[in-house]
């Protein structure tokens, strides 16, 4: 794969997503990639999936704000590309992620993030999931 060819897709493919967003509306999340074929045009396949989809997102979180709890559907990565988020999960369990770390994110688990720092925290989110079905959704806090 040539990074001559990956640069323009990203930047054709990179759209601020608003009918999907998941998170409070200070969250700002670009997306910079979807599809269903690799770079030589053949589909993408994973066991269990008869409509595969890939994403990748660059989640932005200001200063003194939170995602608001939710969940992910679907199997992904993210990575710390810049501040620390805070994440509350709903067995009352908190951990804390910085810049550098990277982290398989929760599957149908309660969590919100909250970027207690002075900086933008930065995420690069990886999705492997199906065609249709949201990066997150939001839900109810847990009691």
């Amino acid at each position: 794969m040539k990074v001559t060819l990956l640069l323009p897709l990203l930047l054709l493919t990179s759209l601020q997503l608003q009918a999907q967003d998941p998170y409070t509306s200070s969250i700002k999340v670009d997306q910079l990639l979807k599809t269903s074929n690799d770079e030589a045009g053949r589909p993408v396949k994973y066991p269990g999936s008869s409509s595969p989809e890939l994403a990748a997102y660059l989640v932005e979180i200001p200063p003194g704000q939170s995602t608001g709890w939710h969940i992910h559907q679907n199997p992904s990565l993210a990575h710390i590309l810049q501040g620390v988020i805070d994440v509350d999960y709903e067995d009352g369990s908190h951990r804390q992620y910085k810049a550098g770390d990277t982290l398989a994110e929760v599957v149908e688990f309660k969590h919100n993030g909250i970027n207690h720092g002075k900086v933008p925290v930065k995420i690069l989110l990886f999705v492997a999931g199906e065609k249709g079905t949201p990066v997150s959704k939001r839900i109810t806090p847990p009691k």
